[in-house]
């Protein structure tokens, strides 16, 4: 099987990019600046195709303190209501989005935080962190039970982090609700893999924007399921 060039057993990192806008205070001029916050997101084990009967183990962590890689400091979001969420989408149809069936596509065992199947949306299953002391941690266990391609990608829901003040990013204050993209470090980032195995069928919202070329420079993992 097709291993993941750099990513190693537990070596997968998401990058979420957190769009911004901002005015300087004086109305001089107009500010755009991006926040990239590391998320780690761990595979094992770490392959792009698996069968039927499989088991894949996906667990993250994230610290108190996240690194934002534009001000190159730790910034501490969890004074904010951001709430930061893994989501699997089946990208290779639309049959399963809001079916019954969606909940016979995986067996799934979380130790760790919660695996919530969402009925009635095009998203298949949300990975809910749980608090643990000053970390926010998940680790589910999908067996996959159907042939399809899926992929692994980040969302988040906040009510307050258009207020986030973080350094060095030269604007008094952020005017716009940010949104997130995805990039990372990961080499091809599956991206041709998936491009031939469903990547025209990914879905977008207002807030999330994922195209051929910027999914190309992103750290989402995908896989196909095979019998």
């Amino acid at each position: 099987m097709k291993k993941i060039l750099t990513l190693i057993t537990t070596a997968c990192m998401a990058m979420v990019l957190i769009y911004g806008c901002c005015l300087f205070d004086d109305g001089l001029e107009n500010c755009f600046t991006q926040y990239h916050i590391t998320i780690p997101l761990n595979i094992s084990p770490a392959d792009t195709v698996y069968k039927i009967g499989d088991t894949i183990w996906l667990s993250s962590t994230i610290d108190s303190l996240l690194y934002d890689t534009v001000s190159k400091s730790m910034v501490d979001f969890h004074q904010y209501d951001l709430r930061i969420y893994p989501m699997l989408d089946k990208i290779d149809s639309t049959a399963e989005y809001g079916s019954i069936q969606a909940e016979h596509l995986f067996d799934y065992y979380t130790p760790i935080g919660e695996y919530k199947i969402w009925q009635g949306s095009n998203i298949y299953g949300l990975f809910i962190y749980e608090q643990v002391g000053s970390q926010k941690v998940v680790k589910t266990a999908l067996i996959p039970k159907q042939m399809g391609s899926y992929i692994v990608k980040f969302g988040f829901e906040s009510s307050d982090v258009e207020d986030a003040d973080l350094p060095n990013r030269g604007c008094a204050s952020v005017a716009t609700y940010p949104y997130l993209v995805m990039n990372g470090n990961i080499t091809d980032n599956n991206y041709y893999f998936l491009l031939n195995n469903g990547l025209k069928h990914i879905k977008t919202s207002t807030k999330q924007i994922l195209s051929f070329e910027n999914y190309r420079m992103s750290a989402s993992f995908g896989f196909k399921v095979i019998e």
